[in-house]
Parts: structure tokens; sequence; C-alpha cells
């Protein structure tokens, strides 16, 4: 298990299950400190590729790759125009493939765009259409085998209640149905069943009201 950053570290840690022990991480080459990140396994390159978060109350970290077999940190490819990477974001792994969408840039607020970034070698990135939906950080995004689905987050003033799909074979997107779906949240959670063919959300914030108890089921087809 690899654990990277957090508020005001650039440190991270590797633990072994299998003798119980935790190493640090080099910080040589990693970009500094950051939070508010996503870090997404690579299991084709064996790799974890670290992405967003703040580095500075003005600034999101660039994008990075960490080898544990050798300890390394070296750049990954930079961000695309039209996606600047953020904070408080979500990040899917698909097939070999990483998409991250939404979040808050410092410049731009939130953000309803993302991307997807394809490993090395040499690592690319493409571009996908922004959602019919509002822009939004600290929402959920779950991957059901054929599309991502995403629901929930924060406006900048207000928890939402609505979602969007994404389907990368077509490149297109779809709003989900909201009826009688749950109330407006942010820092909730969300898991896809598989064998049930839906995304469960539970728990989160909405101002006001404070930590909800309750959740939501919701089933694409």
């Amino acid at each position: 298990m690899l654990v990277f950053g957090g508020f005001g570290t650039p440190t991270g840690y590797r633990y072994n299950p299998q003798t119980n022990e935790w190493s640090t991480m080099s910080t040589n080459g990693n970009g500094g400190s950051r939070y508010a990140h996503t870090a997404t396994w690579l299991p084709l390159t064996n790799a974890m590729l670290v992405l967003g978060g703040y580095h500075s109350s003005t600034e999101i970290a660039e994008p990075r790759l960490y080898y544990p077999a050798t300890d390394q940190w070296v750049p990954a490819a930079s961000y695309p125009p039209g996606y600047p990477g953020a904070r408080w974001a979500t990040a899917l792994l698909i097939g070999n493939d990483v998409l991250p969408w939404g979040g808050c840039h410092p410049q731009l607020n939130q953000l309803n765009t993302g991307a997807t970034y394809h490993p090395p070698a040499p690592d690319w990135w493409s571009r996908i259409p922004p959602a019919p939906i509002q822009a939004r950080e600290s929402h959920t995004a779950v991957w059901t085998g054929t599309d991502m689905i995403i629901f929930g987050g924060w406006n900048g003033s207000n928890a939402i209640a609505d979602g969007g799909i994404y389907n990368p074979v077509t490149d297109s997107w779809v709003m989900m149905n909201a009826a009688d779906g749950p109330s407006p949240r942010h820092n909730h959670t969300a898991v896809w069943d598989d064998a049930g063919g839906r995304m469960i959300i539970w728990g989160g914030h909405q101002t006001g009201i404070g930590a909800l108890g309750d959740g939501g089921i919701y089933y694409p087809q």
C-alpha cells in the first residue's frame, strides 16, 4: 500500500502487509507538498499516478509518477489544454488509462471538465467533452464497466444532487435521472455494485444540516 502527501507534508510511505512494516518514499522529484490530490495505481507500468492537489494556495501541483520498485519519482505529462488539474477531483482507472474529472482550480473555481491520461511510454493526454452538468468539486465518481457516473458535490455555494454519465467509447454524456434521488450532498461516498448493477450513495455533508446519515441507490438501466 502506498500513502502520499496530505496537508503540509511532502512525504510518503510504503506498507508491506507480508512483513507488517512501513518504509518511507524518496522525496526527490515528487513535486513537493500537496493535499486534496488523487492517487491511482497503473497496473500496466507498476507505477502510482498522482494528480492535482494544492501545492500552495494559488498553485495546482504538477502530475507525478512514482515507481516503488526503484523508489523513484518522475514527471508525468503535463495537463492538457482545457483541463488544468484540480483539487478535490476524482480519478478513475479505466482499463490502462486514468480519467480525472471536476474539482476546483484556484483561478478557475469549480470545473465540469476532465481528460484521459494514457500511460507511458510515452505518456499523453486526450480531452473529453465538458459535462452537461454543474461544475463541482468533492463529488463522487464510479465506473460501471462501461460508463463513469458522477454524482453530487459542491458548486462553490451549495451542495448538488444531480449527476451525469460519461461513455468513453462514444465520448458523450447523458444527464442522470435525479428524480427520487438523495438530497444534495458533498464529501459523500459512492460504490458500484457490479452484481446488482447499481451505484450506492451514502453520507456526506449539506450546508445548514451538517453530516448526513442517509443515502440512495441508483440503477442506470
